[in-house]
């Protein structure tokens, strides 16, 4: 599992490299969805809300939140993350991207007073780190829908019974994003000048 961490650290280092000079915005969009966590030894739905601002050359950099429904097991409470994304996007055609992406904040476990509790007496926190991949497609000028998967590894932690194997693995997520005003890829149009080519006439 070690290796395929680093695989996929390499992939999103490789997209950051390759990533054109962002120097102005691309525009911005808005998601929600809903992931199939691996926590503890337990499988909870985590919807989530993300924010990104779109940058030339592909790049997205954004926030996102994301909480369990349920508890994650009979000793523990909901689990939550927030943190910061960065997002590589790489055109395939005018309707599929493919992209890699990384996800760095803070993840909280709450642990119950008891197993019939209904409310979390302690509060566990750590760092969270998610490199992931996915498939993007286009239905309309404005909407959009991602399917991909993450690996999340947190640091360590000190909770009874617990440790940071039980709360990294595998999640799969699906999304919904609105982007507003985008601009579909186009790029600002640049001349150069030619010695050899008359001047241009406004109108021609």
């Amino acid at each position: 599992m070690k290796r395929f961490v680093c695989g996929m650290c390499c992939c999103w280092l490789a997209g950051a490299m390759g990533a054109e000079p962002a120097q102005t915005f691309d525009g911005w969009s808005l998601g929600t969805g809903v992931r199939y966590a691996s926590i503890d030894g337990n499988h909870p739905l985590m919807p989530g809300l993300t924010a990104h601002v779109h940058l030339h050359g592909g790049a997205r950099l954004g926030v996102e939140y994301w909480r369990t429904v349920q508890d994650v097991s009979l000793h523990y409470g909901v689990a939550s993350q927030l943190g910061g994304s960065f997002v590589r996007v790489y055109e395939a055609d005018d309707n599929i991207h493919l992209y890699n992406e990384l996800f760095v904040g803070a993840g909280s476990l709450h642990r119950k007073a008891n197993l019939f509790s209904q409310y979390d007496e302690v509060t566990d926190r750590f760092m969270v780190f998610e490199p992931g991949l996915g498939l993007e497609m286009a239905m309309t000028e404005h909407w959009s829908v991602q399917a991909g998967m993450r690996y999340r590894w947190v640091t360590r932690v000190d909770i009874l019974g617990t440790d940071e194997k039980d709360l990294s693995g595998l999640s799969l997520q699906l999304m919904l994003r609105w982007t507003p005003g985008r601009q579909q890829g186009k790029q600002a149009t640049s001349y150069e000048f030619d010695p050899m080519q008359p001047w241009p006439v406004d109108g021609q």
